[in-house]
Parts: structure tokens; C-alpha cells; sequence
């Protein structure tokens, strides 16, 4: 068979391979032949995921507590301490509050103008 330009243009600059080309390599050791090596692992992974829980658990606890509260009256047989109940509500009203600022500023500009 003829060889390819690329193939005639690298044995003249080169010169002949040492290998034939149709030539496999020699197998390699398959991977249960290898010796066990331990890996070394960082605790990067493991520091970022605890930090990330002590983080978000916390907003998730008061997302969740606030989802099931109701506010609006006072319920003494309630399962949620007292403190996170306070929370919740205050939340939701922080919510309410800043959800209603849009309006309140475009009256503010309207009076302004």
C-alpha cells in the first residue's frame, strides 16, 4: 500500500519509524493486576459541605418553620418553640414589608415629580 503524504512527509523529515505503524502497543497491566495505591484526599470537599450545612440548615429550618406558621393568631399548643415561631413571623413580616416598598416609593417619586 502506498503511503500517505503525511506519512511520506514525515519520514523525510524524520526518517523511518522505529515501529511499524500497523505495530499495537504492548498491553498495559489491567487494573486489577495493579498495586493498591491509598489515595491522599484533601478534606477541602468535606470542610465545603459541613460549612455549607451550617450555613443553609439554618435558613432552611426558618423556611420551613415559616411555611407552616400562622402569624396571624396566637396558637398555645403549638410544637414550635416560641423563639423560632417569633422568627418566622418577623420574617414574613420583613417580607411583607419589603414587598410593599415598590409601591410606597413609586407614590414617594409621583409626589416628588
Amino acid at each position: 500500500m502506498k503511503p500517505s503524504k503525511l506519512e511520506a512527509f514525515y519520514v523525510e523529515t524524520f526518517g523511518a519509524r522505529d515501529v511499524a505503524p500497523d505495530a499495537r502497543p504492548e498491553p498495559s497491566v489491567r487494573r486489577d493486576e495493579r498495586p493498591r495505591q491509598k489515595r491522599e484526599r484533601s478534606g477541602f470537599g468535606r470542610r465545603l459541605v459541613v460549612r455549607l450545612g451550617l450555613m443553609f440548615a439554618p435558613m432552611a429550618i426558618l423556611g420551613a418553620v415559616a411555611m407552616t406558621t400562622d402569624c396571624s393568631r396566637r396558637s398555645p399548643t403549638s410544637m414550635i418553640p416560641e423563639i423560632l415561631r417569633s422568627t418566622a413571623c418577623a420574617r414574613q413580616g420583613l417580607m411583607t414589608q419589603s414587598s410593599a416598598l415598590e409601591g410606597t416609593f413609586r407614590t414617594i417619586s409621583d409626589h416628588l415629580r
